[in-house]
């Protein structure tokens, strides 16, 4: 089986799964993307209480969904990363231009020698595509005070077989290896050393299921449900 490229996997696959994941609409006690909203509500919130006059850096934008918020909040500039040529094309198709806030998106490898400094630098989900050593080098690229990124955590639990199954089914089996990962705390703490950002605290929450963020902000993460 040839090796996958992962530039290609996201352009076919970035825009359907976007819109299965945020804009499919299920009866609440059987959506199997509540946890997705969730952590995106959850960004919607950090967002909107940090992002005043903040230059934001997000890892992984997709096709910038996060923009309407950042505007809302008068974030003086974001600047959307992604491999997705497809998702950055999507994402300046749809940018706002009536703004103040200073918006742009780049297609860049996250594996190239750019520093990305910001005020605030997240991800929701890129950690998941990305081996321990990748995080870690990616850390070493964030010159950021404030971060939080989302990623999914190893566990024994119901909702994490089942996920590791849905993958299987769906793509996993002519993946192989390019599928989501699962890392436990210890690991992702590892992956900050020999960096500049503050040592990480960690949130859950059940309607994560086993999704989890890490995260150094001005206020724990509680504060701003």
């Amino acid at each position: 089986m040839p090796k996958i490229n992962p530039q290609l996997f996201w352009n076919e696959k970035i825009l359907n799964w976007e819109k299965d994941k945020y804009e499919k609409t299920t009866l609440p006690w059987i959506d199997p993307n509540a946890s997705v909203k969730f952590r995106q509500q959850l960004a919607q919130k950090i967002l909107t209480a940090t992002a005043f006059k903040k230059n934001i850096i997000e890892l992984g934008c997709g096709s910038g969904k996060v923009t309407p918020w950042l505007i809302q909040a008068q974030a003086s500039q974001y600047t959307g990363y992604d491999m997705s040529d497809v998702a950055i094309s999507e994402a300046k198709k749809n940018c706002s231009t009536t703004s103040t806030t200073v918006i742009q998106f780049k297609a860049e490898s996250l594996s190239s020698n750019s520093e990305f400094r910001s005020d605030l630098c997240f991800s929701l989900g890129l950690l998941d595509w990305l081996s321990l050593s990748e995080v870690r080098d990616l850390n070493q690229k964030i010159k950021a005070p404030f971060y939080f990124h989302s990623f999914s955590e190893r566990r024994n639990s119901f909702q994490q077989w089942v996920h590791k199954k849905y993958v299987n089914a769906l793509y996993g089996h002519r993946t192989e290896t390019y599928i989501p990962q699962y890392y436990s705390e210890a690991e992702i703490v590892e992956t900050f050393q020999n960096s500049d950002l503050a040592k990480p605290r960690f949130f859950r929450h059940p309607r994560l299921s086993f999704g989890c963020i890490a995260y150094h902000l001005p206020a724990a993460l509680e504060n701003y449900l």
